[in-house]
């Protein structure tokens, strides 16, 4: 479906998944979870963390050259 679009599954296993990865759960337990293999769970974990190195410069605060008065408060 759409939801698999962008993310490998669809959202409510990929919402257990990324809540095992954040909270150090071990891939076997999310795994059975999600009704995956361990190996899936690694493989999405892996998706993750390409997605969060290649969009990190999104989260960051912009580089100006100069000050600029209205967002610098």
């Amino acid at each position: 479906g759409q939801d698999e679009f962008y993310f490998p599954l669809p959202y409510a296993q990929m919402d257990v998944c990324l809540y095992g990865k954040n909270r150090g759960v071990s891939a076997e337990i999310v795994a059975r979870a999600c009704d995956l293999t361990a190996d899936h769970v690694r493989r999405v974990w892996a998706d993750i963390d390409t997605k969060r190195t290649t969009t990190r410069y999104l989260q960051l605060a912009p580089l100006l050259i100069e000050p600029v008065a209205e967002i610098t408060k």
